[in-house]
């Protein structure tokens, strides 16, 4: 593995690279010997054992299940997916049925669409509630279109 000091890649241009740089240089986890593996090191468990105890918590407290699922081949949901009570939108290259699967767990229409002018993280210019829906200024018309589609019954 390339031993450069800081982070090379870009949060913008290519998330995915930025936060495995992120873990691998915060040592946190490092590769495998398997092509494509990454194995957590003790912090990162430690983490890792910490954020499943605050979930296992959440599911009891509100007697939900939790379901773990990437979206658009992305494991930080939160980053490519925006919804409110009235709709949601996710990442433009979500396949269909994962689509349906969010559309039945939440109960709301979703559409995949775009933000500020191309960017798939959605979550970086939007926010949204049960009365209106809030877009960056670079947000064009056809990105509009869609949200009005996804958030307006």
């Amino acid at each position: 593995m390339n031993k450069e000091v800081g982070i090379t890649a870009s949060k913008d241009d290519d998330f995915s690279e930025w936060y495995t740089q992120v873990i691998i240089k915060a040592e946190l986890a490092d590769y495998a010997p398997v092509k494509g593996l990454i194995v957590l090191r003790p912090d990162g468990y430690s983490i890792w054992e910490s954020i499943k105890e605050s979930l296992d918590k959440i599911s009891d407290v509100l007697d939900i299940e939790l379901i773990q699922k990437k979206i658009a081949g992305f494991h930080q949901v939160g980053a490519v997916m925006a919804t409110s009570p009235t709709g949601g939108i996710v990442h433009p290259e979500t396949d269909e049925e994962d689509i349906k699967i969010i559309k039945n767990i939440l109960n709301v229409n979703v559409e995949p669409a775009t933000i500020n002018g191309g960017l798939p993280f959605l979550s970086s210019g939007i926010l949204a509630n049960n009365k209106s829906v809030v877009v960056g200024s670079l947000t064009n018309g056809p990105e509009i279109m869609m949200l009005t589609r996804a958030f307006v019954n």
